[in-house]
């Protein structure tokens, strides 16, 4: 199944965030799978599947390193310059709506983007990459997806990584951001959905009326 890009947004990631966990660190920005901690159901749900079968031919648990970046791989395959990469993940839930939104928040498709560049700056033959997930339901009845997802997805996150990586190799100052009391992000009243601004509304107008009912007593 191949996700449409339409349904998911850019994935927001801050220079900052982005120099401290990839080239501060020059670990993986994901802990990498270790398939022998999943519960014995999930890891059997995985391994009955044709998909998990076909991978005997890619190459495993693989961490690439260029310069001061790094990325692990679960499985990766090179034929005819065609390079697929394969992620194993669990989830809650691995209906397509909820889990291309865990892709977006948990950094999955920057993971991919990292995987994918590293993979094509050590590998001159490759001329298409593939990204793909094989997703287990973390519970009964431990369901497995596959997911394929629309290059431009990909595509999306690799030039905003790119411009955040020239920027903070360009940066010789480049400053640890700075937590102070006196400095603080203000929530507006409006950052609230409609509905629950309404409920918070109603619920201070019914204290109102209580109050003013009270002192005319």
């Amino acid at each position: 199944m191949i996700l449409n890009t339409d349904r998911i947004r850019k994935y927001s990631i801050s220079p900052k965030w982005f120099k401290k966990l990839y080239i501060d660190s020059k670990q993986p920005i994901l802990a990498k799978n270790d398939l022998t901690e999943l519960p014995v159901s999930v890891l059997k749900s995985l391994e009955d599947t044709l998909a998990y079968k076909s991978l005997e031919k890619y190459k495993s648990d693989v961490t690439v390193t260029d310069d001061d970046l790094s990325e692990h791989i679960d499985y990766y395959n090179i034929e005819d310059g065609v390079c697929t990469i394969v992620n194993i993940k669990t989830s809650d839930d691995v209906l397509p709506g909820k889990w291309q939104y865990e892709c977006v928040y948990e950094g999955y498709f920057m993971e991919f983007a990292l995987q994918g560049l590293l993979l094509g700056k050590l590998n001159k033959e490759i001329k298409e990459i593939k990204y793909k997930h094989i997703v287990v339901q973390n519970s009964y009845p431990n369901s497995v997806e596959v997911y394929e997802y629309d290059p431009e997805v990909i595509r999306v996150n690799l030039n905003a990584m790119i411009a955040m990586i020239k920027m903070i190799r360009e940066d010789k100052d480049f400053k640890k951001h700075e937590v102070s009391l006196d400095k603080t992000n203000r929530i507006p009243r409006d950052f609230l959905y409609p509905s629950e601004r309404k409920e918070i509304e109603d619920r201070i107008a019914e204290q109102k009326a209580k109050l003013e009912e009270k002192g005319k007593e």
